[in-house]
Parts: structure tokens; C-alpha cells; sequence
């Protein structure tokens, strides 16, 4: 890594290289669907090379402009045993086998040995514009997620029916467009952050987990469709008096599907009940307001703190079968700072 600063541009440039090697061997033993013994796993060589360049250039002493770009190769070589019924066997010994057929099922194979690469350009560009107690800005960042294998195949024959000799899932793109700003009075006695953001997920990736009568939990890993995420977010700091700071804060997404490439919904087909199912893990409001208090009692200090958040339900699963019921949380504390330098005591609690 290598950085410049004048007093008109900070620069800095420089070069990634990663390596690993993971082995992952998982055993499953479901007696109430079969007396055999599931074995299986994966065994990965990852390499990442990247170089990357960003900077701040000013062009008046309130008006800056940030961009950045980032090149990444990223090649892994995997060699898959499914996770079945199988001759005891380990991949981290590696004892199980990634090719051939399943010596106890001939009717499958017992895994896959495959390489794929993936090569990206992510930049960043974006404007920040300073006023005099505060700043607004703009930006727009592209980012990927890395591709990959799944080393928890327990449906080896579907598996291939759906990918062919495409073993990898793809990369997924997140497009993140942000508007906002940071402002506070002279006085130092309100603050308040804005923000609004637009994300475009190109081949999202997900987990899908579907119940399986034999192997308990089908776990795959596909692009499973393009998405956009819409939302604005606000938080506030209030000096009430010299002893009573006030916050709050609240925020508000709209997720859509905009395209599906595989039936989430598991009912064999893709359609307009895929597209309405609900993004995972996104709540749709989240909201909080919260108070601290200052007492001076002689050579006593007594600070009270209390906070409340509510989070929105959300579903849980692809298919929206499981959901994360709503959130409410209340916290309080009360400390007593004594006049024994170091010396405090505290109670709290939470709902």
C-alpha cells in the first residue's frame, strides 16, 4: 500500500493476495429415516489477487470528490463428496471420494472436482459537499460477493438436474446508490443525520432450506433472483437542558424481488407467487427513542439511561414459511459514580 496527501488530493493505491485451504467433513445419523450413516463434505484451495486505487480530491475547500476502483481475481478449486449415505469416510482425512459412484447408491455419484474464476471492478464515485456545521454527499459504490461451492449437497441427483456441469454458484452484485446529509446547530445542541439509499442485487444469493424426509434439511445455494432495496433513515441527538440528552431514530425499507431465477417458493414452478414472497431478514420499519440523564448530588454523580427499539417482523426463509416475530426491547440503567475515584455501581435491566 502506498498513499500521497497534498493539500488538493489524498491518493492511495495498492495490492491484495489471499490464500487459503478449507476442508469441511459433516456426519449426519437420522435413525427415523434410514440406519445409514451420512458422510460427506468439501475440500476448497481459494487464491484472491486484487489492486485497488481510491482518493479524495478537492475541488474548493467545501466541494470534494471520492472515487476509488478496485480489480479482483478470485479462482477456487473444489473437490465436493455429497453429504449421503455412504462407507464411513472423511474429506479432512481425505478418505471420501469426489468422484465415481456412490458404492451404496450406484444410482449417484459421490461428488464433483471442479475450478471456476471470477474477475470484478468495483468502483466507488461520489460527492461531499462540507457546510458549516455539517455535510451532505452523494455516492455510488458497486460491490461483489464471491461465488462458490456448496459443501452441504444432500440431494445429489437434483443437485446435477438443476446445475448440469455448472457446479458453482455466481457471484452476486450489490449497486448501492446513498443520498444524505450530517447536521448539527451551532450551539452543538441538535444533531440530525438523513439518509435515503437505493440497492440493486444482481443474482442474490441465498440458501434455500427445504425439509428433506430422508436427509432432515436439503441445504442448497443458487442466484435465486434480482432484487431492490429502498430505504430512508434518520436519527437525532436533542439537548434537552445541561442534564437531559433525548435520541431517536427510525428507518423505513421497501424490498421487491424484480426477477426470479429459481423457485424459492418450492412448489415447482416459477411465477408472480415467487415474486411476492418477502426478501429474508429485511424488516420493513425499525424505530427507538431514548433519553440520559446527568444528576450532581454534592461529590455524587447520577446518570440514568434509558433506550427503547422496535424492529419490524421479517421472514426468516426464502420461502416465507419461517418468520422473526417483532422486536420490542426496553433498557435501562442507573449508575452511581461515588466519590472513590474509580469506583461506580450499576443497575440495569432489559424486557
Amino acid at each position: 500500500r502506498y498513499a500521497v496527501s497534498t493539500d488538493s488530493f489524498d491518493v492511495t493505491v495498492g495490492a491484495f493476495y489471499f490464500d487459503q485451504n478449507i476442508s469441511y467433513t459433516e456426519v449426519r445419523e437420522i435413525p427415523v429415516s434410514t440406519p445409514l450413516t451420512f458422510f460427506g463434505g468439501g475440500d476448497q484451495n481459494q487464491e484472491v489477487l486484487g489492486l485497488f486505487a481510491s482518493g479524495e480530491f478537492r475541488v474548493t475547500d467545501s466541494l470534494a470528490v471520492i472515487a476509488g476502483l478496485r480489480w479482483n481475481q478470485e479462482t477456487k478449486d473444489a473437490r465436493v463428496t455429497y453429504v449421503r449415505p455412504r462407507t464411513e469416510c472423511s474429506v479432512v482425512d481425505g478418505t471420501c471420494p469426489p468422484t465415481g459412484v456412490n458404492s451404496l447408491i450406484p444410482t449417484e455419484n459421490n461428488g464433483f472436482e471442479d475450478r471456476v474464476r471470477f474477475t470484478n471492478l468495483s468502483p466507488k464515485l461520489g460527492l461531499q459537499y462540507e457546510l458549516p456545521r455539517g455535510q451532505v454527499y452523494t455516492h455510488w459504490t458497486r460491490g461483489f460477493r464471491s461465488g462458490g461451492y456448496n459443501f452441504r449437497i444432500t440431494n445429489a441427483n437434483a443437485f446435477e438436474a438443476i446445475v448440469g456441469t455448472d457446479f458453482a454458484f455466481g457471484d452476486e452484485q450489490v449497486d448501492n446508490f446513498e443520498i444524505g446529509g450530517k447536521f448539527q446547530t451551532d450551539d452543538g445542541v441538535f444533531t440530525l443525520n438523513l439518509a435515503t439509499y437505493v440497492t440493486k442485487i444482481q443474482d442474490m444469493q441465498r440458501e434455500v432450506n427445504q425439509s428433506d424426509p430422508v436427509s432432515g434439511v436439503a441445504q442448497s445455494i443458487f442466484n435465486t433472483a434480482d432484487a431492490t432495496i429502498f430505504g430512508v433513515e434518520a436519527e437525532t441527538r436533542i439537548r434537552v437542558t445541561d442534564n437531559l440528552i433525548v435520541t431517536g431514530n427510525i428507518g423505513v425499507i421497501d424490498a421487491e424481488y424484480d426477477e426470479i431465477l429459481f423457485d424459492i417458493s418450492g412448489d415447482g414452478v416459477i411465477n408472480d407467487a415467487d415474486l411476492n414472497l418477502r426478501i429474508p431478514r429485511v424488516p420493513e420499519m425499525t424505530y427507538g427513542v431514548g433519553f440520559v440523564h446527568e444528576l450532581l448530588v454534592g461529590n455524587n454523580e447520577f446518570i440514568t439511561r434509558l433506550n427503547y427499539q422496535y424492529r419490524d417482523d421479517f421472514a426468516f426463509t426464502d420461502d416465507n414459511r419461517g418468520f422473526i416475530q417483532s422486536f420490542n426491547n426496553l433498557e435501562g440503567n442507573i449508575t452511581w459514580v461515588t466519590p472513590w475515584d474509580g469506583i461506580s455501581l450499576s443497575v440495569y435491566g432489559r424486557n
